[in-house]
């Protein structure tokens, strides 16, 4: 589907006309200019982009951790952006999943705790769900120790597994291996995928990787303010 269609039947996510704009100095400046997407139920797609491009910027709005200047971004038909702050809340609680760069992990609690967070907060504990996942990711054998006890490469899988489950209808990975090797870089990142894809769980994920982009179904770019497949030409800013 490409990111212009308006026909929005079947499709888990729908963004229309999205802008928003930063403030740089004196000036107003444009980060995202009419931005379209639309998502499937289980879809993967890697936007990728120089930094400061907004990509970040455009999962924080998806999320509901920002706000946007105009347009719309709909779950499942409902507008993220008309919602409440309690709704807001709910939704990051039961709908989403949010994997940071950073692994943000509780040192106090076990690396168990962690994981079930989210599932306990939304009152869904699924332990068989919670073996399957742990199984998916590798992070059974560590199970009983603390975060600070583990590698990076194993924390960023156990913050997968805390983003995977409440059984989130969507998942936004925020350069989700940006502070690893590239040895455990590219392992999180092929089990993240891997494990969307089995879990049926729709992802979107901001990376500078061509790697993680290949593996995507779509690879989009984010350029001008807008979303273009990644095979078009780079645009250049006219002098």
């Amino acid at each position: 589907m490409t990111t212009t269609d308006n026909d929005t039947s079947g499709t888990m996510l729908t963004i229309k006309n999205l802008r928003k704009f930063r403030r740089d100095g004196d000036i107003n400046r444009c980060i995202l200019n009419n931005l379209n997407l639309t998502l499937e139920p289980g879809e993967s797609v890697a936007v990728i982009g120089p930094s400061g491009c907004g990509k970040s910027t455009l999962l924080h709005l998806i999320a509901g951790l920002d706000t946007a200047d105009g347009g719309d971004i709909q779950l499942e038909n409902e507008s993220i952006l008309s919602m409440s702050e309690a709704q807001l809340d709910n939704y990051r609680k039961s709908r989403i999943g949010i994997v940071f760069q950073q692994f943000n992990l509780i040192d106090c609690l076990s690396v168990q705790d962690n994981i079930l967070l989210p599932a306990r907060l939304k009152n869904n504990l699924d332990l068989d769900y919670f073996k399957t996942i742990t199984a998916l990711l590798g992070v059974t054998p560590l199970l009983h120790k603390k975060p600070f006890q583990t590698s990076g490469g194993e924390q960023q899988r156990i913050a997968v597994a805390r983003a995977l489950i409440h059984k989130p209808q969507l998942v936004l990975a925020d350069e989700p291996t940006g502070n690893l090797d590239e040895k455990n870089s590219l392992m999180v990142g092929k089990l993240l995928f891997d494990a969307c894809q089995k879990l049926n769980t729709s992802l979107i994920m901001v990376t500078h990787s061509q790697q993680f982009a290949a593996m995507a179904q779509r690879s989009l770019r984010l350029q001008e303010g807008q979303l273009v497949s990644a095979q078009q030409p780079v645009a250049r800013s006219q002098s």
